[in-house]
C-alpha cells in the first residue's frame, strides 16, 4: 500500500514524502482492515457458487441432476438458491428451470413439493399462484392426522413415519404458499405446532424423530434448528397475537398465547458452550449434514431476529467458515460436506452454503431494544416488527432483516449495526448513565431512534412518554422535542400520509429531536405497533373498514419513518459501523497531521462527526497519519499556520470580520488549503461562502472546477469520481437521485488552487446521517470525493520561500 508520510508544516508549507508502493483503493468503503470475513469476500464466494450451479444446469432441459426419490427437488433447490443469490428471475437459466418444473407432474414427495413451492414463490408468486396452490393443497392432504405422529409429514404420504426433517420442509413450503396468497387451513398449522411442541426433548432440543419408546433419542443441531424455526412460523400462523379486533375496536397489549418458552428452551439448548459449533452438525456421530445444519441455523437466526446464538455472532462466524471452506475451482467455487449425500453432491452442498450466505446477509433495517425489568414491556406486540419489515420488503422489493438487541450488553457500535432503533413500552424507562451515553452516541453517529409509547386501545403508556421526554431533554438539551410540522418529509418519505389518517384522534402526537440537518429521534405517544401486530399481509381478514384504514395508515407511518431514517441506503450486513472514539483520536495526535475545523458563525459545529469520519476512513484506507480537531480554530488564532489544511462547512449565512479575512488571505498565500462544503446544499451558506472568499481573494473569483480535472481521477491515487450519485430537489420539491459529474468550485491565488468548495452536501453524508432533506452526494460517493480532494490537497507542491 502506498504510505503517505507527512512532516510537520515548516513556515506555513507542507512537506510531503511519498513512498513508491502501489496503493489499492478498490476495496469497499466500509471493509475492515482485519482478518475477519468481509462483505466483499462473501460476495465473491456467492458469485463463485452461483457460477458452479449454472455450470451444472442442463442447457437444453433446464434442470439439474435430480436426487433419486425426489423428482424436481434439486432443480427447485437450485432455483430458490439462485434467486436468493441475486440471479434475475427473468434470466434464461431461471426461465428454463421454471419451464422444466411446470412441464413435470406434481412430484408427490414432501421435500420436492415444498422446495417447488419455495422456488416458484421466489420467482413470481402471482404468476405461479395456481401451481403453488395445487402443491400446497397436496401438502395439506398428506399431513399425518392421527396417531402419535399427528401433525408431522413423512416422505410421500400421510401413512408413513413422520419425521422432523420432512415436517420442517412442509412448514417452510406452506409458509411461502400462504405468503403468496394461498389460504392454508388453520388446523394444519395447529397440528404442526403441537407436533413440534410435543417432540421437544426435556433438554430443549429436537431429534430426527422422537421415539417414545426410546426417551434417550439423540438431539442434533440440524433438527433443533428445524424445531425452533418451525415453532416460530407456526405460532405466527396461529395468530398468537397481542392485539385483536373486538366489536369493531382494536384492543392492544392483550398478552396472547406465547411460544416464547419453547423457543427460548431450544435456543438455550442449541447455544450451550461445548455444543454449539459451526464446524459440524452437533449431536451427530460423524458430523454429517453439516451444510444442511448451517442452512437451518441461518433460518433460526433470521426468524428469531437474533444476532447472537450462544453468545456468538452466528452470521459473521458462519460466513467466515464457509468462505474458508469453499473449494475454488477453475471457473467457480463449490462446497462439499461429509457423508453419503454431502460428501458427493456439490450442487446440493453449494445450495445450502449459498442459502446461508445470501439469506443471512440480508441488510438489517431495524433493531428492537430489549430493556427494563418487565420481560414483556419492551415487546408488547411480538409480531409487530416482523409484520412491518415484511411490508417494507414488499414495498422496496428487496429482502430485509431485523434484530433484537439487549440494552444491558449494547454498545453504541452494537446499536449502529441497525440504522433504526425501536424503543417501545408502557413503563417508565430506567437507563443507567452508561446506557444513556451509548444511546446519545448512537444518535450522534447517525443512528435514528423511534420511540413508541404503548398507550391507548387498552394500553397505558403515559409513564413511558414522560420518561422518554425527560431522557431527550437530558441527552439533547439544545434540541428539544418538537411536534413534527405538516410538511416534514416523514409524512411523504414513502407514501403520502396525514396525521388525521392515523388512529387515536387528537390525542396522537409525533415529536422529533433535530440532529444536524435531520430529525434523529421521533416519539409517538400512542400505540402504532398494536396495529402492525394486526397485519395479515396477503392473508385475508375480516376487519371492519375503519380498522383496516387505521391499520394501513400505521403501516404507512412505520414505512415512512424507516424510509426517512435510512433514505433507503442500508449497509452491508458484515460492514462494521464507522465510529471514532475520543480515546482513539487522542492516541493519534503525536506525529500526525492535524486537520482543523474552521470556526465561523454559519453553523461550523453542525455535523460534528463529518470531519472525524472522513479522517478515520482516510487513515484506514490510505494508512495516513491524520488527526482531526472538531473543536475548531478561529481564523485569527496565532496557531493557524500550524494547520496547513482546514476543513469548513455550515448551513447558515455568515460573515468574516476584516481581521479574519486578512488572516485567511495570509494563510492561503503561505500555502494553506481549505476544503469546504455546504451542509445539505444550504443556499444561504453557498451565497455567504462565495461572497466571503471572493472578498478574501481580492480580485480572484471562485470558479467551477472542470469535470475533467485530474483530482476526479486516480491520478492522486484515489478513486475515479468522474460520475457520482447526487440527490437534488426537483421542480415538484421531491428529491431525485441522478448520476452526474462532480459540482465543485475552486479559488486560485498566486497561480495555486487553494480552496475547494462543494455547494452540494458532503458533511451530512460523512456524518453517516442520510437525510431525505439533503441536496448532496450519496454516502459512498461523498466519501470517495472527499478523500480525493484531501489527497489532492496533500500532494500539492509547497509554496516557494
Amino acid at each position: 500500500m502506498n504510505r503517505l508520510i507527512m512532516c510537520r508544516p515548516i513556515q506555513g508549507t507542507l512537506a510531503l514524502i511519498l513512498t513508491v508502493v502501489p496503493l489499492a483503493l478498490t476495496a469497499p468503503m466500509a471493509q475492515i482492515a482485519t482478518a475477519e470475513v468481509t462483505a466483499e469476500a462473501v460476495r465473491l464466494a456467492i458469485e463463485g457458487g452461483r457460477r458452479h450451479l449454472l455450470k451444472h444446469q442442463d442447457p437444453a432441459q433446464g434442470n439439474w441432476p435430480e436426487h433419486s426419490g425426489q423428482p424436481t427437488g434439486v432443480t427447485s433447490l437450485c432455483v430458490l438458491t439462485l434467486i436468493n443469490a441475486g440471479e434475475d428471475p427473468q434470466s434464461e437459466p431461471i426461465l428454463k428451470a421454471v419451464d422444466f418444473l411446470l412441464r413435470e407432474p406434481l412430484p408427490e414427495r414432501v421435500y420436492a413439493v415444498s422446495l417447488q413451492i419455495m422456488a416458484l414463490a421466489a420467482v413470481d408468486p402471482d404468476l405461479h399462484q395456481d401451481r403453488i396452490k395445487r402443491l400446497a393443497k397436496w401438502l395439506e392432504s398428506t399431513q399425518i392426522a392421527t396417531g402419535d405422529r399427528i401433525g408431522a409429514w413423512a416422505y410421500s404420504g400421510a401413512d408413513g413415519r413422520g419425521d422432523n426433517s420432512n415436517t420442517q420442509f412442509a412448514v417452510l413450503g406452506l409458509h411461502e404458499a400462504e405468503r403468496a396468497g394461498v389460504d392454508i387451513d388453520s388446523l394444519v398449522w395447529r397440528r404442526a405446532y403441537q407436533h413440534f411442541e410435543s417432540t421437544q426433548t426435556p433438554a430443549g432440543g429436537w431429534c430426527y424423530f422422537l421415539d417414545r419408546n426410546r426417551p434417550q433419542s439423540a438431539e442434533s443441531g440440524s433438527m433443533t434448528c428445524a424445531g425452533i424455526a418451525s415453532v416460530i412460523i407456526t405460532a405466527d400462523k396461529l395468530r398468537h397475537r397481542d392485539a385483536s379486533v373486538q366489536r369493531g375496536q382494536v384492543i392492544c397489549c392483550g398478552g396472547g398465547e406465547s411460544a416464547d418458552d419453547i423457543i427460548e428452551r431450544g435456543l438455550r439448548f442449541l447455544g450451550r458452550p461445548g455444543y454449539f459449533t459451526f464446524e459440524e452438525n452437533p449431536g451427530t456421530a460423524s458430523g454429517t449434514y453439516w451444510l444442511y445444519y448451517l442452512y437451518a441455523l441461518e433460518r433460526v437466526g433470521r426468524l428469531s431476529s437474533r444476532r447472537f446464538i450462544g453468545g456468538r455472532d452466528w452470521y459473521r462466524e458462519g460466513a467466515d467458515l464457509l468462505v474458508r471452506k469453499q473449494r475454488v475451482l477453475a471457473d467457480s467455487s463449490a462446497w462439499l460436506g461429509v457423508g453419503n449425500v454431502e460428501g458427493t453432491n456439490s450442487v446440493v452442498c453449494t445450495c445450502y452454503a449459498l442459502l446461508f450466505l445470501s439469506k443471512g446477509r440480508r441488510p438489517v433495517v431495524l433493531a428492537h431494544l430489549r430493556h427494563g425489568a418487565d420481560p414483556r414491556d419492551w415487546n408488547r406486540h411480538r409480531s409487530a416488527v416482523n409484520n412491518l419489515v415484511m411490508e417494507i420488503e414488499h414495498s422496496w422489493k428487496t429482502y430485509l432483516s431485523w434484530q433484537t438487541i439487549e440494552l444491558q450488553r449494547a454498545t453504541a457500535a452494537d446499536l449502529l449495526e441497525a440504522p433504526v432503533l425501536l424503543i417501545s413500552g408502557s413503563h417508565a424507562l430506567s437507563f443507567t448513565p452508561a446506557q444513556k451515553r451509548e444511546l446519545k452516541t448512537y444518535v450522534d453517529q447517525g443512528g435514528f431512534v423511534l420511540a413508541e409509547a404503548c398507550d391507548g386501545q387498552g394500553c397505558d403508556g403515559a409513564a413511558f412518554t414522560d420518561s422518554f421526554r425527560r431522557l431527550c431533554a437530558e441527552l439533547f438539551p439544545d434540541s428539544p422535542l418538537q411536534p413534527l410540522p405538516a410538511d416534514h418529509p416523514i409524512w411523504t418519505a414513502e407514501q403520502p400520509l396525514q396525521i388525521a389518517d392515523l388512529p387515536h384522534g387528537d390525542t396522537l402526537t409525533l415529536e422529533g429531536v433535530q440532529s444536524c440537518c435531520r430529525t434523529g429521534i421521533v416519539l409517538v405517544n400512542k400505540t402504532i405497533s398494536g396495529y402492525w401486530e394486526l397485519s395479515t399481509g396477503r392473508r385475508p381478514n375480516d376487519y371492519p373498514p375503519q380498522v383496516q384504514r387505521e391499520l394501513d395508515a400505521c403501516l404507512k407511518l412505520g414505512q415512512n419513518i424507516v424510509a426517512y431514517a435510512t433514505n433507503r441506503q442500508l449497509k452491508e450486513k458484515l460492514d462494521r459501523p464507522m465510529m471514532v472514539s475520543a480515546s482513539q483520536s487522542e492516541r493519534l495526535v503525536r506525529d500526525s497531521l492535524t486537520i482543523m475545523n474552521l470556526r465561523h458563525g454559519g453553523g461550523a459545529n453542525e455535523a460534528p462527526n463529518a470531519l472525524p469520519n472522513l479522517v478515520s476512513e482516510s487513515r484506514r484506507l490510505l494508512e495516513m497519519r491524520l488527526h482531526s480537531e472538531t473543536s475548531g480554530i478561529a481564523a485569527t488564532d496565532p496557531h493557524l499556520p500550524d494547520y496547513p489544511i482546514l476543513f469548513m462547512h455550515g448551513r447558515q449565512d455568515f460573515r468574516f470580520t476584516p481581521d479574519e479575512r486578512a488572516a485567511l488571505r495570509r494563510f492561503l498565500e503561505n500555502g494553506g488549503f481549505i476544503l469546504a462544503n455546504s451542509i445539505c446544499g444550504n443556499r444561504e451558506f453557498n451565497v455567504a461562502f462565495r461572497r466571503e472568499f471572493n472578498a478574501i481573494s481580492e480580485g480572484a473569483q471562485l470558479q467551477a472546477v472542470s469535470p475533467s480535472h485530474e483530482m476526479f481521477t486516480t491520478a492522486f491515487q484515489g478513486f475515479n469520481v468522474t460520475q457520482l450519485n447526487v440527490k437534488r430537489l426537483g421542480v415538484d420539491r421531491a428529491m431525485a437521485t441522478t448520476k452526474t459529474t462532480p459540482a465543485l468550485e475552486g479559488l486560485t491565488i498566486d497561480g495555486r488552487l487553494c480552496v475547494l468548495f462543494s455547494p452540494l452536501d458532503l458533511s451530512c453524508a460523512l456524518q453517516n446521517q442520510p437525510s431525505a432533506q439533503c441536496e448532496g452526494y450519496l454516502k459512498q460517493d461523498a466519501y470517495k470525493l472527499a478523500i480525493n480532494l484531501l489527497l489532492y490537497a496533500l500532494q500539492q507542491p509547497p509554496v516557494a520561500e
